[in-house]
């Protein structure tokens, strides 16, 4: 992902937030539908469907001090409050920025997804010798590395594989510098 353009704000992949509104719209969109449904029920027969009628009677007994409405009015507020920030607030970050060198006078951006990162990071630490497997997280700052070894004495691997990693990753470009943490398990633990 990258930007190039003089006067852009820096950028920054952050999730996307499709899951959750699809959901959100396939549930207004079944509520609607149903609101068709029922109105023309109502239009075409005279009175509402059967099976809604307690419903119809509870609702139209209801006053607008009445507890019940209390309750459905406080639901409502705070289910679109909750919406309201979800939409609003974004999340957290999920990328590195990368120097992207230019001799021009713009500027570009570019950013390394954690996906990356992580793949980066495994490949590079699996690789070295006495490494078997390894798995990788990436956490805002901070790269964390579990990798296995056929070895019982570890030695300085893991000071190894961590400055392998760190060196590895800083010569991607990154603008900051991960922290690049190892844990070591040998295969007979």
């Amino acid at each position: 992902m990258s930007r190039n353009h003089p006067h852009s704000k820096r950028l920054r992949r952050r999730p996307g937030r499709s899951l959750a509104a699809s959901l959100v719209a396939i549930v207004l969109l079944a509520l609607g539908v149903a609101a068709i449904w029922l109105s023309v029920a109502r239009l075409v027969n005279g009175s509402w469907p059967g099976f809604l009628a307690t419903a119809v009677q509870w609702f139209g007994s209801l006053s607008w001090d009445s507890p019940g409405t209390w309750i459905i009015a406080i639901a409502a507020v705070v289910i679109g409050i909750v919406l309201l920030l979800a939409a609003l607030i974004p999340g957290k970050f999920s990328g590195m920025a990368v120097q992207a060198g230019g001799d021009d006078d713009r500027a570009t951006e570019a950013l390394l997804s954690n996906r990356a990162l992580t793949r980066l990071a495994t490949a590079h630490a699996e690789r070295m010798d006495g490494v078997t497997t390894s798995k990788a997280r990436v956490k805002g700052k901070k790269v964390r590395l579990t990798v296995t070894s056929p070895l019982r004495q570890p030695g300085d691997l893991r000071r190894r594989v961590a400055e392998s990693v760190a060196e590895r990753l800083q010569s991607t470009g990154l603008v900051h510098k991960p922290k690049v943490g190892v844990r070591v398990r040998s295969i007979s633990d």
